[in-house]
């Protein structure tokens, strides 16, 4: 049945829902649907639900030794303060207890439960080590508490998958023993394990986005026996995490969404209106419904209701101010996450590209270098982003991320060398599709004659960047003399780039051959250089030597572009052909240079555009495009009627170049 959909206005909203009807649809249809389309293979047979919320009260049990002991009034308040949303009020509360338990009244038990509920408070406030710290004092109190132990294996479980909290070096391994005790001790005391327990094992399943054995641990949660229970209200946990795991799940349509998901989501945050993961769920349901205005609206209302900034909602909630474009609020919100987990990667490097584009140079390097110095791995990634750029020749991408990278890589050599050779790389390509050069610093065309001792190529870059500055038509002086002698260089691959700059493209093609030995990495840098130079064949082979060795995505991407583009050029000459055969020259000759332009190493769309300036009686014009074909495949001057030819024409185009001032 239709759900009314509720209003808001700041700071309270109310949810216009029939309960009683809503109850009704909802224990008789909604609940009643839920997962049995999203469920693996294995779980097909069963009916998954979340809890009911409508459940009467029940006492407080402990697993261990089977007593059902009275908790203490207090406790019980603290408890409601949390179902409230009031968790500053509660911790306030719990704090004071167990700083005096006698004077509070408290027996074990209740002394115990106040140490449970701190806990669960410090473990959604990301503060692994205060939620410890009370476990470990609940547990000295009952040994064999298999609630209290389970919490602590999720607590390691936290640090150990959880990138908001700083990690542990031996978390995982204490997660497993800590789960691995409960089962134990369940099975010494003939006892059925807690529901927390399978709670926490799917959680755990979620953070590692493992969304199969979630879905396991959630429905062995809801098969368990209804044995003890903790202070926290494990109904409602439960179908938290099941809403969370369901709007995660990639497999999760939009009709499960709209049908399921959002209706429980309506009634969650009915029953609870100031529990800030309600409101945070339903935020992250818009997100998922591509409505950031709406996620941001009730991700602000999640943090209002807070007490406690929680780092993952405000990641979120910056997040939804980067989509609808606010940069400075989503830059505070970013702040504020850092504030709370320094070490936050997601964050830091967030938080680098907004200081760029707000022009504050400096800040963003600081941030990207705390991110780097604990992953360097992220300098990699940016270059592979990088590398793809320019592959798909979005040159301006690519020479923004290029710069930045120089700039982040004083401490790392050996990246900063192949930001240098994709950024002289993005230059070459720019100038060959005559797109206007992209400005480098001074600082760092200093760069290539500085790290040439250490990446000999540079020296080719630092050439190619001369020659381009020049105008980039054919080598002379300076420029010239300089590529003569890398042609002679004792490296195939250094030789071999300058021999192509020199139009030598036979003795380039069989110098670059000789490059042999190479890594999978190693022949995919080839081939990027070589496809910025637009040699496309030498790169192709490039590309498949290093496929052979390992079969990586990029070297697959490399070889179906090249592949598009003589795909495409192919049918260029195709329909120069006909073009041509119909005499509409000018037609033949714009399809013949389209051809040229998509494969430029490839001679038969010089030799058939030679034919068509011929035809169109543009002699000089028609030369130049045969003296190309040549260089790239001299076997035409084998041929007697093309070579007189050729030869006249070349005659006539001296004689005209002389004529010229």
């Amino acid at each position: 049945m239709p759900i009314s959909p509720h209003h808001l206005s700041t700071p309270r909203y109310t949810v216009f829902l029939s309960k009683a009807a809503l109850y009704s649809a909802l224990l008789s249809a909604t609940l009643g649907m839920l997962w049995a389309t999203s469920q693996p293979p294995a779980l097909a047979q069963q009916t998954i639900t979340p809890a009911p919320f409508f459940q009467p009260k029940r006492p407080l049990h402990y697993a261990g030794q089977g007593t059902t002991p009275t908790i203490h009034p207090l406790i019980q308040q603290a408890q409601g303060l949390i179902q409230q949303g009031n968790w500053h009020s509660a911790q306030a509360l719990l704090n004071t207890a167990v700083g005096n338990p006698y004077a509070a009244g408290l027996n074990t038990t209740s002394t115990m439960a106040a140490h449970q509920l701190l806990a669960h408070i410090a473990n959604n406030q990301h503060d692994i080590n205060t939620a410890r710290r009370h476990l470990d004092q609940a547990l000295a109190l009952n040994p064999n508490d298999i609630w209290t132990i389970t919490e602590l294996a999720y607590t390691f479980a936290q640090q150990s998958d959880n990138d908001f909290v700083s990690g542990h070096p031996t978390a995982n391994q204490r997660a497993e023993e800590y789960f691995a005790q409960a089962r134990t001790l369940a099975q010494q005391h003939n006892h059925p394990l807690p529901k927390n327990y399978y709670l926490r094992q799917a959680q755990w399943a979620n953070h590692r986005q493992d969304d199969a054995a979630a879905r396991h641990w959630l429905s062995e949660l809801e098969n368990a026996p209804n044995t003890a229970v903790s202070p926290v209200d494990i109904s409602n946990d439960h179908t938290l995490a099941w809403l969370r795991l369901t709007l995660q799940s990639p497999r999760t349509t939009p009709s499960q969404l709209t049908q399921q998901v959002y209706p429980l989501l309506l009634h969650t945050v009915d029953l609870h209106p100031k529990q800030p993961e309600s409101l945070d769920l339903l935020a992250r349901y818009f997100a998922r419904n591509n409505q950031p205005g709406k996620a941001l609206e009730y991700a602000l209302l999640a943090q209002q209701q807070s007490d406690t900034p929680n780092p993952e909602n405000l990641f979120f909630l910056a997040q939804q101010y980067q989509r609808i474009g606010d940069s400075v609020n989503a830059l505070r919100a970013y702040e504020q996450v850092v504030a709370i987990a320094p070490h936050h990667e997601p964050t830091l490097i967030a938080l680098g590209e907004l200081s760029i584009g707000s022009g504050n140079i400096a800040g963003s390097q600081a941030y990207y270098q705390t991110a780097i110095a604990q992953n360097p791995t992220i300098l990699e990634n940016l270059l592979n982003e990088a590398h793809t750029a320019l592959r798909q020749e979005n040159t301006h991408a690519a020479h923004q991320q290029y710069l930045k990278i120089i700039q982040l890589s004083n401490r790392y050599p050996t990246m900063q060398a192949q930001a240098l050779h994709g950024l002289a790389n993005t230059v070459v390509m720019d100038a060959y599709y005559q797109q206007g050069t992209q400005p480098i610093p001074a600082e760092v065309r200093r760069l290539y004659q500085q790290q040439a001792h250490q990446a000999p190529l540079l020296t080719n870059d630092a050439i190619k960047l001369d020659w381009l500055a020049q105008g980039g038509g054919p080598p002379q002086g300076p420029i010239l003399a300089a590529l003569q002698q890398q042609a002679h260089h004792p490296s195939p691959i250094i030789a071999g780039e300058a021999q192509y700059l020199l139009r030598q493209y036979p003795t380039a093609n069989d110098t670059l051959d000789a490059a042999d030995g190479e890594t999978a990495r190693g022949y995919l840098a080839l081939g990027d250089r070589l496809l910025a130079l637009h040699a496309l064949t030498a790169a192709s082979v490039m590309y498949q030597r290093g496929y052979e060795l390992e079969p990586l995505p990029e070297l697959a991407e490399g070889q179906t572009i090249i592949q598009d583009k003589r795909h495409l050029a192919e049918q260029r000459v195709e329909e120069g052909n006909r073009a041509y055969q119909n005499s509409q020259y000018q037609q033949a000759i714009n399809h013949y240079s389209d051809a040229r332009t998509l494969y430029p190493d490839w001679d038969v769309a010089y030799l058939r555009l030679g034919d068509a300036y011929t035809a169109a009686k543009q002699p000089n014009q028609a030369f130049v495009a045969y003296r190309t074909a040549v260089q790239l495949n001299p076997a035409y001057l084998s041929g007697k009627r093309f070579a007189k030819a050729y030869q006249k024409l070349e005659k006539k185009y001296m004689k005209a170049q002389a004529k010229q001032p």
